[in-house]
Protein backbone atom coordinates (compact mmCIF):
# COMPACT_ATOMS: atom_id res chain seq x y z
CA UNK A 1 0.00 0.00 0.00
CA UNK A 2 1.31 3.35 -0.34
CA UNK A 3 -0.93 6.09 0.86
CA UNK A 4 -0.85 9.90 -0.39
CA UNK A 5 -1.35 12.62 2.46
CA UNK A 6 -2.19 16.24 1.65
CA UNK A 7 -3.22 16.69 5.02
CA UNK A 8 -0.40 16.29 6.61
CA UNK A 9 0.92 18.99 8.45
CA UNK A 10 3.78 17.98 10.68
CA UNK A 11 5.64 15.68 12.15
CA UNK A 12 2.60 15.19 14.59
CA UNK A 13 0.49 14.24 11.78
CA UNK A 14 2.39 11.98 10.52
CA UNK A 15 2.75 9.74 13.97
CA UNK A 16 -0.85 10.22 13.85
CA UNK A 17 -0.80 8.73 10.53
CA UNK A 18 1.21 5.80 10.95
CA UNK A 19 -0.68 5.13 14.43
CA UNK A 20 -3.99 5.03 12.71
CA UNK A 21 -3.03 2.31 10.37
CA UNK A 22 -1.23 0.25 13.11
CA UNK A 23 -4.90 0.66 14.90
CA UNK A 24 -6.49 -0.44 12.33
CA UNK A 25 -3.90 -3.33 11.13
CA UNK A 26 -2.99 -1.97 7.86
CA UNK A 27 0.35 -2.24 6.48
CA UNK A 28 1.66 0.15 3.94
CA UNK A 29 5.39 0.43 2.32
CA UNK A 30 5.39 3.89 1.79
CA UNK A 31 4.29 7.24 3.18
CA UNK A 32 3.68 9.90 0.41
CA UNK A 33 4.05 13.48 1.50
CA UNK A 34 3.25 16.18 -0.67
CA UNK A 35 5.52 19.18 -1.17
CA UNK A 36 4.27 21.06 1.74
CA UNK A 37 6.67 19.47 3.53
CA UNK A 38 9.44 21.54 1.92
CA UNK A 39 11.64 24.55 2.57
CA UNK A 40 10.08 26.75 0.59
CA UNK A 41 9.24 23.82 -2.09
CA UNK A 42 12.34 22.82 -2.68
CA UNK A 43 12.71 19.51 -3.37
CA UNK A 44 14.99 17.47 -0.91
CA UNK A 45 14.58 19.74 1.48
CA UNK A 46 12.30 20.01 5.00
CA UNK A 47 11.06 22.56 6.46
CA UNK A 48 12.61 22.77 9.75
CA UNK A 49 9.52 24.51 11.76
CA UNK A 50 7.70 21.64 10.46
CA UNK A 51 9.97 19.17 10.78
CA UNK A 52 12.27 19.76 13.47
CA UNK A 53 13.84 15.97 13.07
CA UNK A 54 13.23 14.36 9.77
CA UNK A 55 15.84 11.64 10.26
CA UNK A 56 15.04 10.55 13.68
CA UNK A 57 11.34 10.56 12.37
CA UNK A 58 12.26 8.15 9.57
CA UNK A 59 14.06 6.02 10.80
CA UNK A 60 11.20 5.34 13.69
CA UNK A 61 8.79 4.90 11.20
CA UNK A 62 11.75 2.45 9.24
CA UNK A 63 12.63 0.65 12.30
CA UNK A 64 9.05 -0.72 12.86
Amino acid sequence: MHPYTTHTQDEADVKAVDAGFDEHDIPYDTLWLDIEHTDGKKYFTWDSSLFPDPITMQNNLKAK
